[in-house]
């Protein structure tokens, strides 16, 4: 059901012209917000990061245009996606597959493990996959995870999407994890980040 509905839904709007329609965002000014917040949070610069659910690749190209060079690896469920972000950036490292289901990576294989997006639409299990994703998000980082997802705040709250209080998510993770936990909830009404710091020194 995960692969089939991701199918289904992001099939029809790769055919659209701009990129981040491609990804079912509102606006351009929204999907760059969303990376400005990791990096301003985030040092990626030299480090190795992991983009899960990367889609067309356009972190990618993001830090490529801030100039932030780092040991880059986009991951994505569907093929489509994948072709499109080595024909958009053919000297980028992208992979396809599902790395919730297979043992895609080694524990700690990346310094930051990132994800925009992927908890956004109800795949079958609902809010619990954000959680289930964390934890493995949480075994191949071996300095940072960093993941947004849709507020419950939002104006324009439509199905098959999911809405999450960003304090029920952040006092769940804080007894779960002994990290350093911060939320970022000031840059779109709609959206919030968490940022988890396994080594806050690092």
């Amino acid at each position: 059901m995960f692969f089939r509905t991701l199918r289904e839904h992001y099939l029809p709007l790769l055919s659209a012209k701009e990129e981040y329609a491609k990804l079912d965002w509102e606006d351009g000014y929204s999907h760059r917000k969303r990376f400005e917040v990791l990096v301003s949070r985030v040092d990626p610069g030299g480090k190795s990061l992991l983009d899960v659910g990367c889609g067309v690749g356009s972190l990618y190209r993001f830090l490529q245009e801030q100039g932030i060079s780092c040991e880059y690896t986009g991951i994505d469920v569907l093929p489509e996606m994948i072709a499109l972000a080595k024909q958009y950036s053919p000297e980028g490292r992208f992979l396809c597959g599902n790395p919730f289901e297979k043992d895609f990576f080694s524990p700690e294989a990346f310094d930051v493990v990132y994800a925009s997006g992927i908890f956004n639409l109800d795949t079958g299990k609902g809010k619990s996959f954000l959680y289930e994703a964390v934890e493995k998000m949480s075994q191949w980082a071996k300095s940072t995870i960093v993941f947004n997802a849709l507020h419950c705040r939002s104006h324009c709250r439509e199905e098959p999407y999911l809405y999450y209080d960003p304090e029920e998510v952040l006092s769940f993770l804080q007894e779960r994890y002994p990290y350093r936990i911060i939320l970022v909830d000031d840059y779109l009404i709609n959206d919030f980040t968490i940022v988890m710091e396994k080594n806050p020194r690092f």
